[in-house]
């Protein structure tokens, strides 16, 4: 982490402030279950590769290759709900200088390929039955199974309606910092809209952390935002989370730990001549330094 990046007069990382923020680990739990989703991703790869293409059973095979990826995939999944996932990078924007990049999480994406992995699987499991191809398919029974095939393609196109729903609220977060302010960029590819805020920071009068409820399919849900409030009224781009005085970071679609931008922010925010730092081309490091501390 304390590398110099070349072809610029960097210091190394360790000349970086300290932000008041480090990373905590979240037990032995997550990660076991990690291993034990891993673990059963394993196993239906063999089984795709055994049991399915090496005996030419092609649909078994590619069924099973399909819920291999959407186990794989939730673990990867599983770190998106800790804002683990977002790149941090350097930038040089031609109206703002250079700043620090927070990309957007690819939560989206991985969900997607997740609920098409299962549709594969679905659909295979029905085709199997369907065609009697394979006497160990799919669903128990499968040749004989007419009720489990068809439950199995009802939920396949289920699971691509899903995508499609998700799809069209699906937003794109991206954070940049710059020695003279923040930019929020907020990206709805399937609607084709692009929206933007640049708050300098000397406009800036406020930045906290709020916690509002969401309506889930099972009930409700809890969101964070890091409320930045202004002093000059602004255009108000998602009604649900932005104000005319302030504008929010939605906690779920950011690429760090909401803790971690909110502690950079508010850090950046207190300590005018600290700023500049952002313009570094080893920037990167002083958000990207190790720091661990377990929770107690």
């Amino acid at each position: 982490m304390g590398v110099v990046t070349p072809g610029g007069p960097n210091r190394p990382a360790a000349d970086f402030p300290d932000i008041g923020w480090q990373r905590q680990t979240r037990g032995c739990l997550p990660a076991l279950v990690n291993v034990v989703v891993g673990v059963l991703a394993a196993g239906a790869l063999l089984y795709a590769i055994l049991i399915g293409f090496a005996r030419g059973h092609l649909i078994t095979g590619l069924g099973a290759l399909g819920l291999a990826a959407t186990l794989g995939l939730t673990v990867l999944l599983r770190s998106e709900k800790h804002g683990e996932s977002g790149a941090i990078r350097p930038r040089i924007d031609p109206e703002y200088g250079a700043g620090v990049v927070f990309s957007a999480r690819r939560g989206f994406a991985v969900l997607a390929l997740c609920l098409a992995g299962t549709a594969v699987f679905f659909s295979a499991a029905w085709l199997d039955s369907l065609l009697g191809v394979h006497d160990d398919g799919l669903l128990p029974a499968s040749k004989d199974n007419s009720g489990g095939a068809t439950l199995a393609a009802v939920l396949a196109v289920l699971m691509l309606g899903c995508i499609v729903v998700l799809g069209s609220f699906y937003i794109r977060q991206t954070v940049e910092l710059y020695p003279t302010g923040i930019r929020r960029i907020m990206v709805r590819p399937f609607l084709r809209r692009h929206d933007e805020h640049f708050l300098a920071w000397d406009d800036i009068s406020s930045i906290d952390l709020t916690v509002i409820e969401q309506p889930t399919y099972g009930g409700t849900s809890q969101q964070r935002l890091i409320q930045i409030g202004t002093g000059t009224p602004r255009l108000v781009q998602y009604p649900k989370f932005d104000r005319p005085d302030s504008v929010a970071l939605i906690g779920s679609l950011l690429g760090c730990p909401a803790e971690q931008m909110l502690a950079t922010l508010q850090y950046l925010k207190a300590h005018l001549e600290h700023r500049a730092l952002l313009a570094r081309q080893d920037a990167t490091t002083w958000f990207t330094r190790p720091g661990v501390e377990p929770t107690s």
